[in-house]
């Protein structure tokens, strides 16, 4: 999720990579900030973008053109500024079979012609995780995204424990159980729309569960809330 170069469909690209743009300042810092300091990296980027927004170019040529504006800084760190300051895609083919090319970029909005996600959402991000490598730690998340604290939903919630479910290996729901005057409620809120088997082999499980942890309840029920 830092630097490396990512499939992804439009939608997440435009949601995604707002997100990690924190990450991506950090690893620019940390890899030139001797050779752009004192400059406006802001500025850079703003010329690399009106100059991949004109046509797609390879780092080379990008770095080039930006030297001409700035003579006196290293080309390569200018090029670099800009791919990791602004959202950008690897105009395809960047190889063909039997052989390779130049890698060649553009701007996210001009290649497809809408802009980045206003108010993206690392919730989201975060349930995209769980859904593809879950179950995981909160350090696995943070690993993964570079995103120092992405809020994890399946966490105590209003000092009650908050556990999670399982459909076929990944994390789909969070659980919990709610006494009132005896009775036992486990409430299960699904992430998406569960099927219909799936929703009677939790419940199935919940109904153990229950009998296991709250055995002393004189009424037990399990409950399905709507995804959230």
């Amino acid at each position: 999720m830092r630097s490396t170069i990512h499939l992804v469909t439009a939608r997440d690209c435009l949601a995604l990579r707002p997100l990690v743009q924190p990450v991506l300042e950090r690893a620019l810092k940390g890899n030139f900030s001797r050779q752009l300091s004192g400059m406006s990296t802001r500025a850079v980027a703003a010329a690399g973008r009106a100059l991949l927004a004109e046509q797609p170019r390879t780092g080379a040529e990008l770095s080039r053109l930006l030297q001409k504006r700035w003579p006196d800084r290293d080309a390569r760190s200018l090029g670099y500024a800009v791919q990791y300051l602004e959202p950008l895609v690897q105009v395809p083919p960047r190889g063909v079979w039997g052989a390779s090319g130049l890698a060649t970029w553009t701007t996210v909005e001009a290649w497809l012609g809408r802009p980045l996600a206003a108010k993206p959402s690392p919730d989201d991000m975060v349930l995209r995780y769980l859904a593809a490598f879950g179950p995981a730690t909160v350090a696995d998340v943070r690993a993964w995204s570079g995103v120092p604290g992405p809020r994890v939903q399946a966490h105590p919630s209003e000092g009650l424990l908050v556990g999670t479910v399982l459909v076929d290996g990944f994390v789909n729901a969070r659980w919990k159980i709610v006494r009132d005057e005896g009775k036992a409620t486990l409430t299960i809120e699904p992430f998406a729309k569960l099927g219909r088997a799936a929703r009677a082999a939790l419940a199935e499980e919940g109904a153990r569960l229950l009998a296991f942890a709250v055995a002393d309840a004189h009424a037990r029920d399990v409950r399905f809330a709507r995804p959230v």
